[in-house]
């Protein structure tokens, strides 16, 4: 979750308000206190896979960083299979 939000050059504010949450939300999820729900999860798979594909979505970089590859697998099996 880090990882997306930072290669978005995102602070955990943006996050939160784009996935509808507050910042002690994001705070969580990224140090694996909390998991997001199931809504949550599927707006932060389709962040992701937007930038994979090179759609752009609001606020987003331009040009989206190369670093991602692989970020949405490790990123559901984070969330869905624990730490």
């Amino acid at each position: 979750m880090k990882e997306l939000r930072t290669s978005l050059n995102w602070t955990k504010q943006e996050m939160a308000d784009y996935l509808g949450v507050n910042q002690r939300t994001i705070r969580r999820w990224e140090s694996g206190e909390s998991r997001p729900s199931h809504l949550a999860m599927r707006e932060i798979l389709k962040l992701e896979l937007g930038i994979q594909s090179g759609n752009i979505l609001p606020n987003t970089p331009e040009k989206p960083h190369n670093g991602h590859r692989g970020l949405f697998g490790r990123l559901v099996d984070r969330l869905l299979g624990g730490r």
